[in-house]
């Protein structure tokens, strides 16, 4: 008996931890991409996935109070880097904001990365990732690239 594209997908999401990001390439070991398309289109509809922003799905942690948890702009734009395999870091108002030296919350993050530009709508926000030299990604430690992006700004 063979299984519909929808229940393979919801299989292949049932031993997985909530609050994970995934994209449209985690399932393609399921069928094929324009029936992946559909199969996470209809699970969307059921409220099984969330749409964070085209191809980019969230198995989401629901919790009695808050309801859905959302990922931060920093967790998305880590997962991104991973699948990529790019490497990135923070500039601006966000570098200062996550240091805490700032109260300010940014609503368009910038990231300098190795990897493809981009710009990319998350909730209200904007995401955009710009192309740099590598001397400015080599950075030991997430706060030492912190705290250098806050210095140039």
């Amino acid at each position: 008996m063979t299984q519909s594209t929808d229940n393979k997908t919801i299989e292949f999401l049932k031993y997985r931890a909530k609050g994970k990001i995934y994209f449209l390439d985690d399932f393609s070991s399921i069928g094929s991409s324009e029936s992946i398309r559909k199969s996470l289109s209809v699970l969307v509809k059921r409220g099984t996935l969330v749409r964070l922003t085209q191809g980019i799905y969230l198995y989401p942690k629901i919790d009695a109070e808050f309801g859905i948890l959302y990922p931060s702009v920093d967790d998305v734009c880590k997962a991104i880097a991973k699948r990529d395999k790019a490497r990135i870091e923070p500039t601006g108002v966000f570098a200062l904001h996550s240091l805490g030296l700032s109260t300010q919350i940014p609503v368009n993050v910038v990231y300098l990365t190795d990897g493809i530009p981009r710009k990319i709508k998350y909730g209200n926000r904007f995401i955009k990732f710009k192309k740099t030299a590598p001397k400015n990604l080599s950075m030991k430690g997430k706060v030492s690239g912190f705290a250098i992006a806050a210095l140039k700004t």
